[in-house]
């Protein structure tokens, strides 16, 4: 009884069993060939015994006088030879001409057979060597790959997406494979558009594609698994303390997350099969990491409000279809890339629910575009716009302004800007407005200006970090009359303005920031004056930058008490030479102009500053490296 056939094109069904039957039929002939040389070499080990036998019957019968019984037992040997060999030339002919009509029997049972080898658990890996020897023009291993082929460029993929297919070394024809040895294949698997076997279609490609089938993977648990739902195969989501849930009630999955998996390769386009996806995170480290570009297929994905791939090296820039996750999208971290570059397209946005944006550590270039903030107006005349963003981490890169509506956008949410070495030359405006920041760091700019602080101090009250270093600031610290670093209350960590040209005195309100753990005022040549005594007042001072300056005089009595009881955990610089006490308080004594290590005394010098501690102190060389 024949079996029932799963097929798209009848043709090609007939041509396939017509090629199974050539192929049983070289099958065949080889076996006759082997079993008569088989049987030549058997007939001549017998004939000894078997002459031996009919001369001892010979002789019996004619002890007994029976002729004819000598006759016969010689006709029955003979026939009996020519029989046992009619008949297996017979058997070995109707196997040969019976192969076409127990073709569908035959193929059902070695599905079978294959099925149990091939998808007990996983899909077998195949070795970098086996991938490497594979070449486009062979053909597929599994007999039922046309039909997935068909069912995927007909129902699943978009046509220019079907040409990777052809490439049978592709990720995407290896998940074909996969894909056509599923033992659960029916009636309705090509003529359907089932939504876990194209998950499972895209998970696979992404798979192969990220050298999962190597090995490399330091966990693909239930991976390829045929029987196992895609909710259960391994996520770093689903291992975490504080994982969410995977997939919804109806089993479609919601989170892909491979971070620090060891995936290694290029993120393909099919991930945008998976339509009900909210978050992909794939962060990466060390040796192995993603390349390649950001697929632009993945605009799709409108449901998306969680994207997360950092540390690899991608390359390109932000395709501008990726403005279609702005309905959803909440948190985008492409930071630590490296090789995303080029000008932001200004089709990306508006993404009125984005809280956290963080580009930092790549090549990006030019103006942050506006349309990120909003675009013009929505049919109703309105703005549409972002007032949730907290967080905007551009830190280098090469962007060289910002909008000015970013302030306006922005005012009321954000409260961490780094745009820390870029190419800004002159303060943002924008800046000025963002009332509600508690971290600003501009520093490795070249941005050039005076006056800065005292914009900054009488409205952006809840700053708690403030860095500005490394640019080519002017004027004094505080310009103006009235400006007061009183209003500070929450800078509690850092106040950087450290390699700039500040000059005149340290403003006397400084002893005003007593929650300051740092402070750096260091190479500003032009700070002249004494320390200001209301710098014994930061009692939670940790670091203290005061070297390479022209500050002169004794050091005031309460910023040595203060120092001395926080010793030596205090890290604390000076020109020691010319102060007239020699800063007897300060841990560290710079040399004034000289940034060069002296070689001499490795142990306890650090860029022309020299510990007070004895050489290879453990206090030294901690504090050397700060």
């Amino acid at each position: 009884m024949g079996r029932r056939r799963t097929v798209v094109d009848n043709d090609d069904a007939d041509v396939e069993e017509d090629d199974t039957s050539n192929r049983q039929l070289d099958l065949d002939r080889s076996s006759t060939t082997t079993a008569k040389q088989r049987g030549n070499q058997t007939d001549k080990a017998r004939f000894p015994t078997t002459a031996v036998i009919v001369v001892v019957v010979v002789s019996l019968l004619v002890a007994t006088g029976l002729a004819c019984g000598i006759a016969a037992a010689a006709g029955a040997f003979d026939n009996n030879d020519n029989g046992n060999n009619n008949a297996n030339n017979a058997q070995q002919r109707g196997s040969s001409n019976n192969s076409t009509k127990d073709d569908d029997k035959d193929d059902d049972q070695n599905d079978g057979e294959n099925a149990t080898t091939i998808t007990t658990t996983q899909a077998p890996s195949s070795s970098s060597s086996s991938r490497q020897s594979r070449t486009p023009s062979q053909a597929p291993s599994h007999r039922r790959f046309p039909h997935v082929r068909t069912w995927l460029c007909t129902v699943v993929l978009p046509e220019q997406q079907c040409a990777t297919l052809d490439d049978m070394q592709s990720p995407q024809a290896q998940a074909a494979e996969w894909l056509a040895a599923d033992p659960n294949w029916d009636d309705t698997f090509i003529s359907s558009e089932s939504s876990d076997r194209v998950s499972r279609y895209a998970l696979a490609t992404l798979y192969y594609s990220t050298h999962g089938d190597d090995g490399d993977w330091k966990n693909s648990t239930h991976w390829l698994d045929y029987n196992t739902p895609l909710c259960e195969w391994y996520s770093t989501a689903s291992s975490s303390s504080a994982r969410s849930s995977i997939c919804d009630d109806q089993g479609n999955l919601l989170v892909l997350d491979l971070s620090h998996n060891g995936l290694h390769g290029s993120l393909v386009p099919e991930l945008s099969l998976l339509t009900t996806l909210e978050t992909i995170q794939i962060a990466s480290s060390g040796r192995h990491v993603l390349t390649g570009t950001l697929p632009p297929t993945w605009g799709s994905l409108t449901s998306l409000t969680t994207v997360v791939i950092t540390g690899n090296n991608l390359t390109g820039t932000l395709p501008p279809s990726n403005t279609n996750w702005a309905p959803s999208l909440q948190t985008l971290d492409l930071s630590d890339n490296q090789g995303l570059s080029g000008v932001l397209s200004t089709d990306l946005g508006p993404f009125p629910q984005l809280t956290f944006l963080d580009l930092s550590r790549n090549k990006f270039t030019g103006a942050f575009p506006s349309t990120f903030l909003a675009s013009n107006e929505d049919n109703g005349g309105q703005v549409v716009s972002s007032q949730l963003v907290t967080t905007l981490n551009l830190n280098h890169n090469e962007f060289t302004s910002l909008p000015d509506a970013l302030g306006e956008y922005w005012q009321d949410s954000l409260q961490t800007l780094n745009l820390r070495q870029n190419r800004f030359t002159t303060f943002p405006t924008a800046i000025v407005s963002l009332t509600r920041l508690q971290s600003l760091d501009l520093s490795f700019n070249n941005m050039t200006g005076r006056g800065i602080l005292s914009r900054l101090v009488a409205s952006h009250t809840n700053l708690e970090t403030l860095i500005l270093g490394h640019n080519a600031l002017t004027g004094p610290i505080l310009g103006g009359s009235g400006s007061s670093f009183s209003s500070w209350t929450n800078l509690s960590n850092t106040l950087d303005l450290s390699f700039n040209q500040f000059t005149g005195p340290i403003p006397t309100s400084i002893g005003t920031l007593v929650q300051l753990k740092a402070l750096y005022l260091n190479d500003n040549e032009g700070l002249n004056g004494t320390i200001p005594s209301e710098l014994g007042q930061l009692s939670r001072l940790s670091i203290l930058h005061l070297e390479n300056t022209g500050l002169v005089g004794s050091i005031p009595t309460p910023v040595c008490a203060t120092l001395n009881a926080t010793s030596p955990l205090t890290i604390s610089f000076a020109d020691c030479q010319d102060h007239d006490d020699g800063a007897p308080c300060f841990l560290w004594c710079c040399h004034h102009n000289n940034n060069n290590n002296n070689n001499n005394k490795a142990d306890t010098t650090v860029n022309g500053c020299e510990c007070r501690h004895p050489a290879g102190d453990s206090v030294c060389f901690r504090l050397g490296t700060e």
